[in-house]
């Protein structure tokens, strides 16, 4: 019993780990901006990182959690929904602009601050977990699911190419990193014999092939489609990062845990998440985002962020914490 405890314990702080790795690339990707070459050059390794968080949301979401739906409903989207509306109001309060139109206008599309549509796409992805869960179990049906990502990453191409956008932020981009957490043990037994340079090749072709699609859609002028996560190349770049987690073993996997920085940061990462973007636009008017200025900016953006986390857990009862997602 002391041996799986023990294990247990191990494996959360590998996914603490992934969980500190993702933020880590959040708020640098954030803190690049969107001009200049640099970034086009930076940003295409570092886009696995949402894909990673919904990732990791399905890796904990056994198939046990969800025998209640209320339950889980109401257990999920407490913690998701409350930080979502509060740090909504925060942000256009900071921009002058709230109102009850606004507010609700912002709750729908998820544009309060440039970060928070993930929380409404995590949102649908949990309402639609029972559902999902049902529709693995049929062979058709789960065919199904994984094309739904291909799907609206084609629908993007095309909306982005006619200059237009969705009115709401739909999760199906997301939806097969959800997916292949879900279904982790099954895809596992499946990699198990995949050889780590075929991983390492696969990795590195995906990552310069994203950057070459993010410079071909500059020179093409579709802006819109250069600073985007919904791509075909993000997609493969992604599932080549999850392979490579896959394929590890499990003493790599303990010393990958023991990274105190990163495990420490994957324990504020959700309020991170939600709070970094003040400090950012703050700090920006004085260190303007983009090379070389990023790499001042990101670590003080970085340090502030989790200082206030950690303050916040100090201070504050645990129901306000987690009601602003500082838990």
């Amino acid at each position: 019993m002391k041996g799986k405890i023990k294990r247990m314990k191990e494996k959360n702080q590998f996914i603490q780990f992934l969980r500190g790795v993702s933020i880590f690339a959040v708020v640098l990707l954030h803190c690049l901006g969107k001009t200049g070459n640099a970034p086009l050059i930076i940003k295409p390794w570092l886009y696995f990182c949402v894909m990673m968080f919904v990732f990791l949301s399905g890796y904990l979401t056994p198939r046990e959690k969800v025998k209640n739906p209320w339950k889980f409903w109401r257990k999920r989207l407490v913690k998701i929904l409350i930080p979502y509306a509060i740090w909504s109001a925060i942000y256009l309060i900071i921009d002058g602009n709230l109102t009850p139109y606004m507010f609700v206008r912002a709750l729908i599309r998820g544009n309060a601050s440039g970060q928070l549509y993930f929380l409404n796409d995590y949102a649908q992805l949990v309402i639609l977990t029972p559902l999902i869960y049902w529709m693995l179990e049929k062979k058709v049906l789960r065919v199904l699911l994984y094309a739904v990502t291909p799907c609206q990453i084609i629908l993007n191409y095309y909306l982005k190419m006619h200059g237009k956008y969705l009115l709401v932020p739909l999760c199906g981009w997301l939806l097969m990193a959800y997916l292949l957490g879900l279904e982790h043990e099954k895809w596992e037994k499946r990699i198990s014999n995949v050889k780590m340079p075929f991983v390492i090749c696969a990795i590195v072709i995906c990552g310069f092939a994203e950057t070459w699609e993010s410079f071909v859609w500059r020179i093409v002028g579709i802006e819109a489609l250069t600073n985007t996560q919904v791509k075909f190349t993000t997609l493969l770049f992604t599932l080549s990062i999850l392979l490579f987690l896959g394929c590890l073993r499990t003493k790599q996997k303990e010393k990958l845990a023991q990274i105190r920085f990163f495990t420490r940061l994957g324990d504020l990462s959700f309020g991170i998440y939600c709070c970094h973007k003040i400090f950012l636009e703050f700090f920006a008017i004085y260190i303007p985002k983009g090379m070389p200025n990023a790499l001042l900016l990101f670590p003080i953006t970085l340090f502030f962020s989790a200082i206030l986390v950690l303050i916040c857990n100090k201070l504050l009862p645990k129901r306000i914490c987690g009601w602003i997602g500082f838990v």
